[in-house]
């Protein structure tokens, strides 16, 4: 179980990711691919599948989400995780 407070991002290094439920307790800001910025203003971008999933904590409560590791030729594997927001 992972104990946040209202507002905290928690950050997953994982190809994907979904509420299972708690929908108005964490909200999925995204899944991204990491990047690089040069200091000549150039991206660099890496190839494949997305590696962060971000959620955002928005309201006291709980909510249980599924987190997406691999991709199609990997065997991804998807692993739950339960999560307590504002409340000690």
């Amino acid at each position: 179980m992972i104990y946040i407070d209202i507002g905290d991002v928690l950050f997953f290094k994982a190809t994907g990711g979904h509420q299972l439920s708690g929908k108005d307790v964490i909200e999925l800001i995204g899944i991204f691919s990491e990047s690089l910025l040069l200091s000549s203003g150039e991206k660099i971008y890496p190839e494949g599948l997305p590696n962060i999933v971000l959620f955002k904590a928005i309201k006291q409560g709980k909510a249980m989400l599924s987190i997406v590791v691999g991709g199609s030729w990997d065997n991804p594997m998807a692993a739950s995780c339960e999560v307590t927001v504002g409340i000690k």
